[in-house]
């Protein structure tokens, strides 16, 4: 307080929420105030949606979190190394690989059918 620097001192060990990367670190940390104690509370809304067809978010119960982060004996002042950035989260990768690969399947399988219709296989008449 004294220097009036800034340090980040509680971050995610890869940028984003941690329900999209599996490390049980910060979802969406919305507010924040130090206590009488003098540790740091933060508030953790958990995991939401965004519901467009609403105008709001969606948030899902029980993932909400408290944090209280205090000093502790021992080497004070290390920074933390920064974050490993994710491009895309990877469950988030899997589904779109799996819905281009479903959509072409389907795709395939529809156009051998209006094929076969065209030529008069596909026809009980």
């Amino acid at each position: 307080m004294e220097t009036g620097q800034i340090y980040d001192f509680a971050v995610n060990k890869r940028t984003g929420p941690a329900s999209k990367l599996f490390h049980g670190g910060f979802e969406r940390p919305s507010h924040c105030q130090f206590g009488p104690d003098g540790a740091l509370y933060v508030v953790d809304f958990g995991t939401i949606h965004i519901a467009p067809e609403r105008g709001a978010i969606r948030q899902r119960m029980d993932t909400g979190t408290l944090w209280r982060i205090r000093r502790v004996a021992g080497p004070q002042g290390v920074t933390p190394p920064n974050p490993t950035p994710v491009p895309i989260y990877l469950l988030q990768g899997l589904a779109l690989l799996a819905g281009v690969v479903g959509i072409g399947v389907i795709s395939a399988r529809l156009l051998k059918k209006a094929r076969g219709n065209s030529n008069g296989k596909g026809s009980n008449t």
